[in-house]
């Protein structure tokens, strides 16, 4: 459902923005979670437990993350619909929903349209290769993280 900012869901922290920004706050979808030892949770994709986030997936992940992205392809749809440009659409999300929401910006059909991405704590998810073409748009991509989570650790 459509919210108002300052209209905090409890899903996510309150964001003071302009009252004529609109936010979608989709939720995950239940699924059966190998990290998990098959304990339906929800989430965006599913994941291995390895730390090596180059090496995420599971044999699993690609119908998960291809109905999260076709979920959000909805909504992005929706707004063009709505009349809003897509240069003024930002996708973004938290942790897991970060990871979507980058792999979104790199991977969807809008990728050379959008205005960006912003992800907050989370991690790059491709488990496809990206390419651009020579005069091909790519997205404005914000990374936002913690220097004391586990990421950043590992990472640098």
């Amino acid at each position: 459902a459509a919210e108002r900012a300052g209209a905090d869901s409890g899903r996510s922290a309150a964001t003071p923005l302009p009252s004529e920004v609109g936010l979608e706050r989709p939720w995950a979808q239940a699924l059966l979670c190998t990290w998990l030892e098959w304990t339906p949770a929800k989430a965006w994709f599913d994941v291995s437990t390895s730390k090596n986030y180059s090496q995420l997936a599971t044999p699993y992940t690609e119908g998960a993350l291809a109905t999260s992205m076709a979920l959000v392809d909805g909504l992005v749809e929706r707004l063009l619909a709505d009349g809003v440009p897509e240069r003024r659409i930002v996708v973004g999300g938290f942790s897991m929903g970060a990871a979507l929401a980058l792999h979104y910006a790199l991977h969807s059909v809008h990728r050379s349209s959008l205005a960006g991405a912003l992800s907050w704590s989370g991690y790059p998810f491709n488990y496809s290769g990206v390419s651009w073409g020579a005069d091909e748009r790519k997205p404005v991509l914000r990374l936002m993280h913690g220097t004391a989570a586990e990421w950043t650790q590992a990472h640098t």
